[in-house]
């Protein structure tokens, strides 16, 4: 897997090789997946996209592989690219997450990386309206949170369960 040259100035700086499009940008793309967008479609991104990936700070490709990761070959293949100028200067192919990948690396970023958010910033609830599929999320970042428990990475689990809490509460 590999995209254009990084030219990001986000935080989540990587170098080129197996990254992807993901956390917020991701999510405001359409998901090839259940058809939806969030509240921009890809015109609209700013020039510094954030990724994750091998070399990035948000990197769940160890647990997750290419699961929820699409390739676009060009700028006309995106699902819902409808002004060329921006996407015109960065060669293809791209590769994006779904929206589930996508709230994944955000729950690692917030629980992993950050650890002073305890998941708030993750509201899956406001994306994605199917109890299945947010279920579906929280086993993926359950693998993650198995495999790293005994690492100085391990997610606290009292956070880890308030959130989850707080999501079903918020569903009903």
């Amino acid at each position: 897997m590999k995209i254009h040259p990084i030219t990001t100035t986000t935080p989540n700086k990587c170098k080129e090789g197996r990254v992807y499009i993901s956390l917020w940008s991701a999510l405001n793309t359409t998901d090839p997946t259940d058809n939806g967008g969030d509240w921009h479609s890809l015109q609209l991104l700013p020039e510094n996209l954030q990724y994750a990936g091998e070399e990035c700070e948000v990197n769940t490709l160890p647990w997750l592989g290419q699961k929820g990761l699409y390739t676009y070959q060009n700028y006309e293949s995106l699902p819902d690219c409808r002004s060329l100028d921006f996407w015109e200067n960065f060669p293809g192919p791209y590769v994006i997450a779904t929206h589930h990948r996508a709230a994944v690396d955000l729950l690692y970023e917030d629980f992993v990386l950050t650890r002073d958010t305890k998941g708030l910033t993750v509201d899956v609830y406001a994306w994605i309206d199917n109890d299945e599929r947010i279920q579906a999320i929280m086993d993926d970042f359950q693998l993650i949170i198995n495999d790293i428990k005994n690492t100085p990475l391990a997610v606290n689990l009292k956070d880890w369960h308030n959130w989850q809490k707080m999501t079903w509460e918020n569903a009903a």
